[in-house]
């Protein structure tokens, strides 16, 4: 055994005797529940290239029948929650009986390298040198609503690896970050102390769809501005209709830094889950979720080619000209390519 890295040794094992082809994917993962290869078939899905997407819709197709055997979790929050740190005190603290966990960590991508810097995982101390978690960042790239756009696809093939836990954190947006809870069974949305002002900035509406609200860095003597905002948020959402049958959204307090209040978080998230499998909404709201994303990957396929194949049109690149030298407005250059597209679509 590599005494550097846990995973290295069964990797060479499985490079030394088959290419990368569809049969090594579906051997490292279904077989030998690999992370090295499971990574690997991460990064097929998000890449661009023709042939690698070919290869993903296979392995994807065949991963598919092996998952939905796990408790799905999302954290979320603005930047500087410390949701990071949260998810390392959080899987650190918590007694799960095999800690077959995969994390899947959104960071955000520059508009103009559109590269990532990807530093979640250098948050994660405690847990990034465990061989049982599986840690795997990856850029939001231009993608909105916290996630990758293939973060779904990700947690198919975590899944058909054996993971029975997985843990999304979104990429830090705030309030846009509404996406996350159509993936997940179980949504976490991390609160900062003396949170009044970013209440006012927040819509009700990511208060109301998450299921655990938790009021974080509750410690270095913050602990009573934190009992202050918990008290604050229960208040602007007591009085809103749940949707979620028999639960309450909860306000609950914690430190990462001493692990304080984690018993009850603990707890609190065993109930959920005891909750919504008992109901039966689980299973409902996976089945939705499969049908909310080929819908959403089918838009931004369409989206895409359309945008590509007008972008290469003359009448594209002359109205933006004359919108670049003032001769048209930008209002009459849409309205202009808005009816060019209605004509082709109505021809076809």
């Amino acid at each position: 055994m590599n005494g550097f890295n846990p995973h290295i040794d069964d990797y060479l094992n499985l490079i030394r005797k088959d290419p990368k082809t569809l049969d090594y994917y579906l051997e490292g993962i279904l077989s030998a529940r690999n992370d090295y290869v499971l990574s690997e078939a991460i990064t097929i899905l998000e890449s661009d290239q023709k042939d690698h997407k070919a290869l993903a819709s296979q392995i994807l197709t065949k991963c598919y029948p092996y998952s939905g055997n796990s408790r799905r979790m999302a954290v979320t929050g603005s930047p500087g929650v410390g949701k990071s740190t949260f998810i390392d005190s959080m899987i650190s603290n918590w007694s799960l009986k095999d800690d077959n966990i995969a994390i899947l960590t959104i960071d955000p991508s520059s508009q103009f390298g559109k590269g990532s810097i990807l530093g979640d995982k250098t948050r994660m101390q405690r847990l990034a040198g465990k061989k049982e978690i599986f840690i795997r960042p990856s850029p939001a790239r231009h993608h909105l609503g916290g996630l990758n756009l293939h973060t779904f696809e990700a947690i198919i093939l975590c899944e058909a690896a054996g993971k029975e836990l997985i843990i999304l954190e979104t990429v830090g947006a705030g309030q846009n970050e509404t996406e996350v809870f159509d993936l997940v069974d179980c949504s976490i949305l991390l609160l900062s102390p003396g949170g009044g002002d970013q209440l006012q900035g927040m819509k009700k509406g990511i208060l109301e769809i998450a299921d655990i609200c938790i009021v974080h860095k509750a410690d270095s003597g913050l602990q009573e501005l934190a009992g202050s905002t918990r008290s604050l948020y229960q208040s602007a959402t007591h009085s809103s209709p749940s949707e979620k049958g028999d639960w309450q959204t909860p306000y609950l307090l914690y430190s990462s830094k001493t692990g304080e209040g984690w018993k009850s978080i603990a707890k609190t998230i065993d109930s959920f889950f005891e909750t919504i499998e008992k109901s039966g909404q689980k299973e409902k709201k996976r089945l939705t979720s499969s049908s909310k994303w080929v819908s959403k990957i089918f838009i931004e396929e369409v989206s895409t080619q359309l945008i590509k194949k007008f972008k290469e049109l003359p009448l594209a690149n002359n109205l933006q000209e004359q919108v670049t030298k003032g001769k048209i407005s930008p209002f009459d250059a849409l309205s202009i390519l808005q009816k060019s597209i209605s004509i082709h679509i109505d021809n076809q």
